[in-house]
């Protein structure tokens, strides 16, 4: 495939299937509220910065929240980018990468050696286990218990991906 027909992979369907997924699972809160972390949030889940101004229980603007929203999503599928490392995968498997580093951080999906490498391999099914496997065997994942819905949706979508050519 040539340079100049390279999909863009931070851009298109699968970025807003991106985009739909986070919304869905982070919710809309215009008010600064304490995460299961004890972090000040707001918005879609807009972790706020230590230096911050707003506080607790204090509204923010719909214009804030969409703002934020986007410079989070974009600095997100930036990270997954990053992760893969020039790796192709399928742009629906790098919507679910760029929802999992919007949650976790890059740092922490980098961690991710054995998801990756399925990934990186194409192999969708065995990404899915991986990302819900405790790092001992027969445990569950710290994430997979903190956000089990969240991580049931992820894991099931990145699985469906084994179907599709």
């Amino acid at each position: 495939m040539s340079e100049d027909n390279k999909i863009d992979i931070l851009n298109g369907e699968h970025m807003d299937i991106a985009r739909k997924f986070i919304k869905k699972h982070e919710g809309r809160e215009n008010k600064v509220y304490k995460d299961t972390e004890g972090h000040l949030t707001t918005g879609i889940g807009y972790k706020l910065p230590k230096d911050s101004p707003l506080k607790e229980n204090e509204y923010v603007s719909n214009e804030f929240v969409d703002n934020k929203f986007e410079e989070t999503f974009m600095s997100a599928a930036q990270g997954a980018k990053r992760i893969l490392k020039g790796a192709p995968i399928k742009p629906e498997a790098f919507a679910y990468l760029t929802a999992l580093v919007f949650q976790m951080g890059t740092t922490e999906i980098s961690s991710w050696s054995n998801t990756l490498g399925a990934l990186k391999d194409g192999d969708y099914m065995k990404a899915s286990n991986e990302m819900l496997k405790g790092r001992a065997e027969g445990t569950a994942s710290k994430w997979s218990l903190q956000t089990p819905r969240r991580a049931f949706d992820t894991a099931s979508e990145v699985a469906k991906l084994s179907n599709k050519e």
